[in-house]
């Protein structure tokens, strides 16, 4: 088994294999915001979490926080420059290594329960960097708020 090395706080997890992680979602916003005061923000908030929480990675220099669960979800929040501040970009990927086609029916389950778009979403931390930063913060249309990989009758 492949690990990768955590360049964050967290402890060395097992990487999942070659062509398993398939991008499911993709979202961003903007917050109109130095790169560096939204950095330092976003690591301050996920900072307070347990530092031994195995399901947190942090890597400030990549300016990136992933979040992965113990089966199929992980959630990378990168940021980015932007021309009008700083952008967040979210990513959600099926990383199962086994029983990868029941991910489809985990997430009709999560719509049907009404907890798919808060899973999906970046809208509240967006909105959370920007009242604490004190500037206008919004999510951006595009490619990214796509649902890739989400088969049509899970869509909302």
């Amino acid at each position: 088994m492949a690990e990768e090395k955590s360049s964050g706080t967290g402890p060395t997890r097992a990487a999942p294999c070659p062509g398993t992680q398939r991008t499911i979602s993709r979202a961003a916003g903007v917050v109109e915001a130095p790169l560096d005061a939204v950095t330092d923000l976003l690591f301050h908030l996920f900072g307070q979490l347990p530092p031994d929480d195995r399901h947190i990675e942090l890597d400030r220099r990549g300016r990136r926080v992933t979040v992965q669960g113990d089966w199929w979800f992980r959630g990378v929040y990168t940021l980015e420059p932007h021309p009008g501040g700083t952008l967040v970009a979210y990513r959600v990927f099926n990383i199962a290594r086994r029983w990868r086609w029941m991910v489809p029916l985990v997430l009709l389950q999560y719509r049907l329960s009404g907890q798919l778009a808060g899973m999906l979403d970046v809208s509240d931390l967006v909105s959370r960097l920007g009242e604490r930063l004190r500037c206008r913060a919004y999510v951006v249309g595009g490619p990214w708020r796509s649902t890739i990989g989400i088969p049509r009758e899970i869509r909302a």
